[in-house]
Parts: structure tokens; sequence; C-alpha cells
């Protein structure tokens, strides 16, 4: 009996790695706090030090998709998927004592549902993390903020690439590695290991 857990175990963790695809663990890590947590994780793949952090967040993440705000009567499907999303990582970190915090965030940056390749949207999600992160010093996102504001500021970099205009996006750049040297030093382990990964990827997306 105790073998065939074992065997159930192998196989679980070989169909979610099939999930992933190219995806490193590391990328798949990462993208769950600033993308998607319906990203197929098994928390067994990571260092000890951080699966009750990622389980916990995962659960709470998935738990509060499609709650936490007023549902508009007529509104965009993709743009109130966007918007879940974004207030269910939040409580993700936050715990559900943070769901109205996490709602009023969303309100009050209405994120965009499409970047389109361009600089506006993740500079102004950077922005708007960042000034929040100076009103709430000590909120239920600070350990958060900081890793969500360096991908968000690499994002809009790449933007300003493509649009040519090189001297905003070396500035967006510099704001970057500010940002993700405070992640890097945040006292929590899932918060450190995604900052890691960012560092080393300095990219918006994974490279496939």
């Amino acid at each position: 009996m105790h073998r065939r857990r074992l065997c159930a175990g192998a196989v679980t963790l070989i169909v979610a790695s099939a999930a992933l695809d190219a995806q490193s663990w590391d990328d798949a890590l990462l993208d769950a706090l600033v993308f998607t947590p319906l990203v197929t994780l098994d928390s067994r793949a990571y260092p000890a030090d951080l699966r009750i952090e990622l389980d916990g967040y995962l659960l709470r993440a998935r738990q509060n998709l499609g709650t936490g705000r007023a549902q508009p009567a007529r509104l965009d499907m993709l743009v109130e998927e966007a918007r879940t999303r974004y207030a269910a990582r939040l409580v993700g970190i936050g715990g559900d004592e943070a769901k109205a915090l996490a709602a009023a965030y969303v309100e009050a940056l209405r994120p965009c549902y499409e970047w389109e390749g361009v600089h506006d949207c993740p500079e102004r999600e950077a922005v708007f993390a960042d000034a929040y992160q100076a009103d709430h010093a000590d909120g239920p996102f600070r350990q958060y903020l900081p890793l969500l504001s360096a991908h968000r500021w690499v994002c809009a970099a790449e933007g300003y690439d493509h649009e040519k205009k090189p001297d905003q996006a070396a500035r967006s750049r510099q704001q970057y590695r500010d940002r993700l040297a405070l992640a890097l030093r945040s006292d929590s382990a899932l918060i450190r290991a995604a900052a890691r990964q960012l560092e080393v990827r300095a990219a918006c997306r994974a490279r496939s």
C-alpha cells in the first residue's frame, strides 16, 4: 500500500510536469504570482521552506476567483476576468481578511485586460503599486507589491522597446531593478523565490 501511494505521487508529479510543457517550474511559480494562480503547480516540486506559503497562496487565490468585488450589471467578460484574477492574487497573498482591501485596490486600479505589447497598462499598474505601497507600508500586500511592481516595470520597458523609446525603456528597467532589490529581501520565502526567478529571466514573460 505504501509503495502504491509513492507511485501515485510520482505519477502526479509527472502529469503536472507535462502540463507545464517547456515552462520551467521556477517560471511557473513566478507566473502564478504575477499573472494567474490557475497555473498547474505541485508544491512537492519546490523546496520545503516555501511549500506551505505556496499551498496557502494557491488555495486562497483559487477559492477567491470571481469573488471579492461587486459584479457590475454590464461589464465585458474579459475585463471582469482580469479584475477577478487580480483580486484573487491579492487575497492569496493577504488572506481572506484582505478581501475588502483587494476589491478596493482593483476597483481603484481598473487593470487592463489586454496590454497589446505597449507600455501603458503595465506601467500604470507599476505606478499604482508603488503609490499604494508608499501609502500602506504596513498593509497586507507589502511583501507582494515590490515583486508585482518590478514585474510590471520590466513589462513596461519591453513595451517602450517595441515603441522605439530607449530613454523610457532604460528608466523603466531602473525602476524594475530598484523594486526587484526590495523583493529579493522580502521576509516571504515565496516572494524571494519568485523574485529570484524574475531576476534570472529579466523579462515580462517566460521565453519558450
